[in-house]
């Protein structure tokens, strides 16, 4: 409070707003925030961004194909369309095997409906807005973007136009082959 006698503040009180403005977290603008999915790929947390999935949903039923890659679960009709449904996990190097017919995955991300993509994973914990971060460099940064904080878990955020690139170009060049 002032010191109404002087109209001035006192030395303990200027030194009390100084630490309360380094104490507390600095609010971001709303632009710069980014909206989010929380998910988890065998256990460990991980992010979309909402901007990245036109359709979310559950238990859908992936008709397997013969002779396709490890990380294709298969087909998928989603609103009238087939999509074809990778594993999310298996993408991002996860190295166990999924009984393609015993275990599907809860939740399929369509990220390209023009194209029919769909990536396939099993839990989805929030929605929710984060400011991003710079990732840690390692093996797979090709495939992240970032990282973001929620509720104490630090999640790494796919990056899912790698994802499309590298599907699509797969498709291309087995068309070409």
């Amino acid at each position: 409070m002032p010191d109404e006698r002087k109209g001035r503040l006192s030395v303990a009180e200027i030194r009390r707003s100084f630490d309360a403005e380094f104490a507390s977290p600095r609010a971001l603008p709303d632009e710069q925030l980014e909206d989010l999915l929380a998910i988890r790929l065998a256990g460990d947390p991980y992010a979309l961004k909402l901007s990245d999935v036109e359709l979310i949903d559950a238990r859908r039923k992936i008709v397997p194909l013969r002779g396709a890659d490890a990380s294709v679960l298969g087909v998928a009709g989603v609103r009238g369309q087939l999509v074809a449904v990778y594993d999310l996990a298996r993408l991002l190097g996860y190295g166990y095997a999924r009984a393609r017919s015993h275990e599907a995955p809860r939740w399929i991300a369509v990220v390209d409906a023009e194209r029919g993509l769909a990536v396939a994973f099993d839990e989805l914990e929030a929605q929710f807005s984060a400011a991003p971060l710079r990732a840690a460099a390692d093996g797979r940064t090709q495939w992240l973007d970032g990282t973001v904080e929620h509720e104490g878990v630090r999640r790494p955020v796919v990056a899912m136009a790698s994802f499309r690139a590298a599907i699509v170009g797969a498709r291309l060049g087995a068309r070409g082959a």
